[in-house]
């Protein structure tokens, strides 16, 4: 969505000192300074098709190396970090994306939020390898996944739902990622082949799930 020639942008507060302007979708004004910017061209104004929350956090990013995990968990917080990693990759900003991978690989604390937030960066920077890390480092973290069905979803996050593709969520809970040791029935004889990590159980049913969604595709 571009803006309309007859709509006045807000300016944002923090970045009014800039020599180029950037549009957002919700028609928030950044003037940035052109050295924080990848690009090449002459052009000292342009509009895009992101948010103005996107925008500040990609340039938190880019001029303080810096990327909050501290906001209350809500499914508008977790959409705005699914917004960004999609801004960053359409856009292929390079530096931004290795310090998503990077921040999303540093240790969460111990609350489920901080877990989340690391999982869906990498979910969308569609990363599942480095998901299994997570889940074979820190699978006490996402507890919230072990019980039946029922119990699974009451203690998810409704906004994680909300947002992360089906089949992860169906192999993070199949995998039974949250338990380092033990393992369910069907796993029993498959020690010796490798099963024995939560990651490795998650990447198993990922397999699974992406062969499923291929062959659903082909019978459309």
């Amino acid at each position: 969505m571009s803006t309309k020639a007859d709509d006045t942008p807000t300016q944002d507060e923090t970045w009014k000192d800039g020599d180029f302007e950037v549009i957002s979708s919700d028609n928030v004004k950044f003037c940035i300074p052109t050295h924080l910017l990848q690009t090449a061209s002459g052009e000292k104004r342009i509009e895009l098709d992101a948010s103005a929350a996107t925008i500040t956090a990609l340039l938190r990013i880019t001029s303080k190396g810096f990327l909050s995990f501290d906001e209350p968990p809500s499914t508008r917080k977790y959409r705005e970090i699914v917004d960004l990693v999609n801004f960053v990759r359409k856009y292929d900003c390079e530096a931004a994306g290795n310090f998503l991978l990077f921040a999303a690989r540093t240790a969460p604390d111990h609350t489920r939020d901080q877990a989340v937030i690391r999982l869906l960066i990498l979910v969308f920077m569609d990363d599942k390898y480095l998901c299994a890390e997570l889940f074979d480092k820190y699978s006490q973290r996402f507890e919230w996944l072990q019980g039946d069905a029922s119990s699974v979803f009451r203690g998810s996050p409704y906004g994680l739902f909300a947002v992360i593709p089906f089949r992860y969520f169906w192999a993070m809970v199949a995998a039974n990622v949250t338990d380092p040791d033990d393992l369910p029935i069907e796993y029993m004889g498959k020690r010796k082949a490798g099963l024995s990590s939560p990651g490795s159980r998650f990447l198993h049913y990922m397999a699974i799930a992406e062969k499923r969604d291929d062959l659903a595709a082909g019978a459309i």
